[in-house]
């Protein structure tokens, strides 16, 4: 479910879209984003006090505490989430030696490099053929729409990484980075996917053929 400009809950998503409820983020990855609107609460007695109970195991003497976290937001933009792959992630950690001289303790920092991810997935153009893509390309936005009135149009992808790989689908249909797409009558969506080092993004383009 997420909440629409005019306040309404839905769950129809308006572009392809891969839900992750946060406590359930897979290991070895992570989701990073920027907000547009946010508010992050917790849930307490009136004047701000915690509730606790000592009912459940008074006779441990152990006091269970109650407490609700609330959250609502939206985000900057369709593109301001990213679920990132993070296996292998070395953190950036610096290593302490200590050596014990009788009362005073000796410590030494030592230097560890800080481990920078330089690979980008992204695009440097794509193009169908003659036509206009809305919006206007941006390496930063994944989602487009087209409108046609071809049967074909050529479809050509540059990544912004010359290692980087391309694969192309009309629908479930691969299509070679600088071959035509066949169109069907109506919209027709075609996926972008572009892959290096572990990175990975998709731009997305609704194809209308009139």
């Amino acid at each position: 479910m997420y909440q629409n400009a005019e306040g309404q809950w839905v769950s129809r998503w308006p572009f392809p879209t891969k839900v992750v409820q946060s406590v359930h983020v897979p290991a070895n990855e992570a989701i990073l984003g920027i907000g547009k609107n946010y508010f992050m609460g917790l849930g307490t007695g009136q004047g701000g006090k915690i509730e606790y109970s000592d009912h459940y195991h008074f006779v441990e003497d152990e006091r269970i505490y109650l407490t609700k976290l609330y959250g609502n937001g939206r985000p900057k933009d369709n593109t301001s989430f990213k679920l990132l792959n993070i296996t292998g992630l070395v953190p950036v950690i610096p290593q302490v030696t200590m050596t014990n001289t009788g009362f005073d303790v000796d410590a030494t920092i030592l230097d560890q490099p800080i481990l920078v991810n330089t690979n980008d997935a992204r695009l440097v153009s794509l193009t169908i053929g003659n036509k206009t893509l809305s919006p206007t390309f941006n390496k930063s936005v994944f989602v487009y729409t087209c409108a046609t009135t071809d049967a074909t149009n050529t479809i050509t992808a540059v990544a912004k990484d010359g290692e980087a790989t391309i694969a192309i689908l009309n629908g479930a249909t691969p299509v070679a980075n600088g071959a035509a797409a066949t169109w069907a009558e109506g919209a027709n969506v075609l996926t972008v996917t572009v892959s290096i080092g572990g990175e990975t993004e998709t731009y997305t383009v609704t194809v209308t053929k009139s």
